[in-house]
């Protein structure tokens, strides 16, 4: 399972393209822009698993219910293992 999901992050990677600045303004841009694509696939990937165990954590079907219970698991672990970053203000 760990080898399709280095598989697909690299594939997204690829596709997206170099999300990291070098220090030069062209690429730069492009990263940056490279960057906002990144977080909105990262932002509808959550959605989507948040949405899952919302639907179906109570299923009265096993089959059904651990899918949700393994999506809230997910959820649960990220919210935890993010740190607050202050942002500078201009």
């Amino acid at each position: 399972m760990e080898i399709k999901s280095i598989s697909i992050i690299e594939t997204i990677e690829e596709l997206i393209g170099n999300i990291q600045p070098i220090g030069e303004i062209n690429a730069d841009n492009e990263s940056f822009d490279n960057l906002k694509i990144y977080e909105e696939v990262a932002s509808i990937m959550l959605y989507r698993i948040e949405s899952i165990a919302y639907e179906y954590i109570n299923s009265p079907q096993y089959s059904i219910s651990r899918t949700g219970e393994e999506a809230a698991i997910t959820i649960n672990e990220i919210i935890k293992s993010i740190q607050p970053i202050d942002v500078r203000s201009e």
